[in-house]
This record gives C-alpha cells, structure tokens and sequence, in this order.
C-alpha cells in the first residue's frame, strides 16, 4: 500500500494540471450558488434586526428567520442547486475517465488525449452510476434485515440497550456499503477504461468482485485516504472559528484563503487516490495474468537431436 501511494505522488506531480481543473470546476460552480445566496442575504439584514446576531455566528432560529422571510429564495434556490449537482456530476465524470486515462497510460497531460478520452467515457460512466445506484438501493434494503435479525433474537420489546446497539450496527453497516459501492464505481470506471468495455453491468460486477476479491489492499488503500480528508477536516473545523468571528477585510480575506486551501487540499486527495487505485488494479491485473499463464505452460523434457 504504501508503495501505491508514493508512486501516486510522483504521477501526481506529473500531472498538476488535473488538480487545478478539479479545483476551478468545484470553485466555479460554487459561485453560481454564493452569489445569488449573497444577494438574498445582504436584503435580508438590510431589513431585519438578525444583523446584529451575526457576531455570534449563524444558529438554527437566524436560519428559520432566513428562510420564512425571503421571498423568492426556495424558488430560485431550489433549481439552481439542482443544476449545480447535475453539472458538477457531469464535469467529474469526463474528468474522471481523462484522469483514469492518463494514469493507466502512464502519461503526463495531454489536451487532446484528456478530453477525447473523457468525452468518449462519458456516457459509459454515467451508466456505471446509475447500475452502482441500484446496487446501493439493494445493500440499504438488506440494511432492513438487521431489524429484523434484531425482533427475532429479542422480540418485540429488546432493552433499551439492546435497541442502542443494534440501531449504530445499522448505522455502521449503511457506512460501509456506502463506502463499498464508492470502491466498486472506481474499480468498474478503471476497468472500462482499460479494456474498453461496452456492457457496464459487467463493469461493475468485475468492480463489485474485484474489491472482494482485493479486500486487504483494497480497504486498507480507501481507508488511509479517508483518514487523511477527515484529518484534514478536523484541521479545517477547528481553525476556521479562529477567524470566522473577526470583523475586517484581512480576516474575510484569510478565512477564504483557509478555505480554499481546504478544497484544494481535497482535490488532491482526490487525484491521488485515483492514482493509488490505478496502480493497484494494474498491478493486480498483471499478477493474474502471470499466474493464468504460468498454469498453461507445460513443463516438456527437451529432447536434443540425434547425433
């Protein structure tokens, strides 16, 4: 594993440019969001004694107030961040499969390469979504289960604790589908990239049986990238109260410095986990064949010409 990681920083540095299109994508569609938000809000406090709240931070009743008393908001809200997911949707899937592209080709940026290879990708990994949607739909109903596992070793009315329990073994069970169909859509989109396939319940089956099949490198590679963007998180959680609460030009202009650096930070774990997984399926990949090739070769004693 740590191999894996140490070769991604090295594509990673290959190719820079990726982070920077996975940051201007996030960057720029979040301003289609904040600046109509911005606008709603400025009216908002130009009309209302909440203002004076703001110093101690945003709390549920300025929220309930916000809501109730902007008209228009929901209206123009509602649509745009529908649009806003949709298209952040869209862009990461054609980023995604130049990305895939690249890093199985070993290859640094490349214009024409990048987009031909998204462009060509694009609809194939929308169906993969889609099929891995299902797929989700069908672990959380098995989550359903685990009640009634819990109703039939303890009947209608467990203890309290008992409740507890089984209750975060829900909760629990739902993360880790959660996380394994992530794993899945990674390992189908890398294995439709190299081998050009067309039939994507098959990609995501092959996904589907190579995190199983994988499971010790698998796991442990998405958990250490997990680790890294909650530990980034906590960082980022703590350090923005700082100066979230300071007045001035300076201290808006750090806070956003701060969270910039933030997305940014995340766009880079983000590439570097795609690096990661492509160097381990194609690692992966080659052992197979090896020992699907070592089983064909026949071992034959060498008969040498007559004299």
């Amino acid at each position: 594993m740590i191999d894996y990681i140490k070769q991604a920083g090295t594509i990673r540095c290959k190719n820079k440019r990726l982070i920077l299109f996975y940051f201007a994508a996030s960057l720029l569609l979040s301003l289609i969001v904040v600046m109509p938000l911005r606008s709603f809000m400025s009216r908002f406090l130009g009309s209302s004694l909440m203002r004076s709240r703001l110093e101690s931070g945003i709390d549920v009743d300025f929220l309930i107030e916000f809501w109730f008393h902007s008209p228009g908001f929901t209206a123009v809200l509602v649509p745009l961040l529908l649009l806003v997911f949709v298209s952040y949707l869209c862009i990461n899937l054609v980023f995604s499969a130049g990305t895939i592209g690249l890093f199985l080709q070993d290859k640094a940026y490349e214009s024409s390469f990048f987009w031909g290879i998204g462009g060509s990708y694009f609809w194939r990994f929308l169906r993969i979504t889609l099929w891995s949607a299902l797929l989700f739909i069908i672990l959380m109903a098995l989550s359903v289960l685990l009640g009634n596992l819990r109703q039939y070793f303890h009947g209608d009315d467990p203890l309290a604790n008992i409740s507890f329990y089984w209750r975060w073994a829900r909760i629990a069970f739902r993360f880790l589908c959660f996380g394994y169909v992530m794993m899945v859509i990674d390992y189908a989109r890398i294995f439709t990239v190299q081998t050009d396939e067309k039939r994507m319940y098959r990609a995501v089956l092959h996904g589907m049986y190579f995190v199983l099949r994988n499971f010790s490198r698998t796991v442990p590679l998405a958990l250490f990238y997990l680790i890294c963007g909650l530990l980034l998180f906590a960082i980022y959680y703590y350090a923005s109260p700082l100066i979230a609460y300071r007045t001035g030009f300076l201290a808006v202009l750090i806070l956003f410095l701060i969270q910039q650096s933030f997305i940014f930070l995340r766009m880079v774990l983000k590439v570097s986990l795609m690096a990661s997984e492509v160097l381990l399926y194609k690692d992966c990949s080659e052992r197979l064949m090896q020992k699907k090739y070592a089983k064909n070769i026949e071992l034959r004693p060498v008969v040498p010409p007559s004299l």
